[in-house]
């Protein structure tokens, strides 16, 4: 039997290796222990071949995971774009370390208008035009398998739960440009079955000058 949420659907994606960079690491690039909801929304856009952000700002995401990932630090050559020099010359190419998580497996809950285009894009894919490949997260985190409402009915899943106490800041909206535009959330993680949490971890993916709707109110 597969799973939807109330009025929306649910995509299970895995990842082999990813890293969602905390976005005030610097030499040392942390990630965090799951996706945010901005890399979520990324995800979708790019699985509709979408290239504005703006284009769905009724969408509302819940994300859980089956496990907490493992992780591991690598060190790794580490492009920058500082002053005086371009990309990846001189001093702008150096090797830092960086975490990384291993077997990343979750599932996102979605409510809104991409979601009729997210039902095509994995039935009808010759209906969608897209490019490059899917990742989530940075460009190297390539998603490996995608399934459209799996069956998680008697699974218990570690949910992304927005509070205001929440021990991991996460971005809903990342702004690049001016980082005076990302719009923040606390979250905990929690383990528990989809019934008991389905209606209080809801997230609108929205910029910092709207409100979202959180619980799915």
């Amino acid at each position: 039997m597969s799973t939807k949420c109330d009025n929306g659907i649910s995509l299970r994606v895995t990842v082999p290796i990813a890293t969602y960079r905390k976005p005030h690491a610097r030499e040392y690039r942390e990630t965090e222990i799951a996706p945010p909801p901005s890399t979520a929304y990324g995800l979708l856009l790019s699985l509709i071949g979408e290239t504005s952000r703006y284009k769905y700002l009724d969408t509302q995401i819940a994300i859980a995971m089956f496990d907490i990932p493992i992780k591991s630090t690598m060190l790794r050559t580490i492009h920058r774009s500082e002053k005086g020099n371009p990309r990846g010359v001189g001093k702008n190419k150096r090797p830092d370390f960086q975490e990384i998580l291993s077997d990343v497996d979750v599932v996102f809950f979605v409510k809104g208008k991409i979601t009729e285009l997210i039902k095509v894009a994995l039935t009808e894919p010759e209906k969608i035009n897209r490019f490059g490949v899917l990742s989530l997260g940075e460009s190297d985190n390539m998603v490996n398998d995608l399934w459209l409402n799996p069956d998680i009915s008697d699974k218990e899943l570690y949910w992304l739960v927005p509070t205001d106490e929440g021990r991991y800041p996460m971005t809903i909206w990342s702004d690049w440009q001016n980082n005076a535009g990302t719009k923040w959330g606390q979250f905990d993680i929690v383990k528990t079955s989809k019934d008991n949490y389905k209606d209080n971890c809801w997230i609108e993916v929205c910029p910092k000058n709207c409100e979202p709707v959180v619980n799915g109110k």
